[in-house]
């Protein structure tokens, strides 16, 4: 090719020539800004559903999200069937400790099977995706009950124990009388 090369420059001189000059005026950016957020709106219908299709084009967030989001709305919502406490069990061996959720006394013919005569469903979540876990019986001289609420279990769990529940504050003595 020969003669001068003008780049993207040289092709926006010709567009401009051949249109006749007329220049294109961009919007200003609160106008812009405006329109996105309609459209978002529109589309999404709120920020927390517009934030979650953002998290679902993100293979690996998505299914730690959604996770997440699944035992949160199980834990946190107030029906009949939820964890009672948060415990301590001995899993997977002797000597090494994990956090579960005692669910209910075990029943049926699985309380019938096992030899203990007291036995407990404890579920044992997995870190950080705790959708996932062990369901266990465990007999009840095994479980060690935690003082802490199962809202602060979960959020130690699904923080990988990063965030610890804040010791209870001990009661302000009394006021000496006057």
């Amino acid at each position: 090719m020969s003669g001068p090369h003008y780049g993207w420059a040289g092709v926006l001189a010709c567009a401009l020539a051949v249109t006749g000059g007329t220049r294109y005026q961009a919007p200003p950016v609160s106008k812009m800004i405006a329109s996105e957020n309609r459209k978002v709106s529109a589309r999404a219908g709120s920020l927390i559903a517009w934030g979650e299709s953002l998290v679902d084009r993100m293979p690996i967030v998505r299914s730690i999200y959604n996770g997440v989001k699944q035992v949160a709305e199980t834990v946190f919502s107030q029906t009949e069937a939820k964890f009672d406490k948060a415990c301590l069990i001995q899993y997977p061996r002797p000597g090494v400790w994990g956090v579960g959720f005692v669910s209910t006394p075990a029943k049926g013919e699985v309380l019938a099977k096992l030899p203990a005569d007291e036995v407990l469903t404890v579920f044992l979540p997995t870190t950080p995706n705790p959708t996932s876990g062990f369901l266990l019986y465990v007999p009840r001289e095994d479980v060690i009950f935690l003082d802490m609420s199962v809202e602060d279990a979960a959020k130690l769990i699904i923080s990988a124990g990063l965030v610890y529940p804040s010791p209870p504050r001990p009661p302000e003595p009394p006021a000496p009388p006057k």
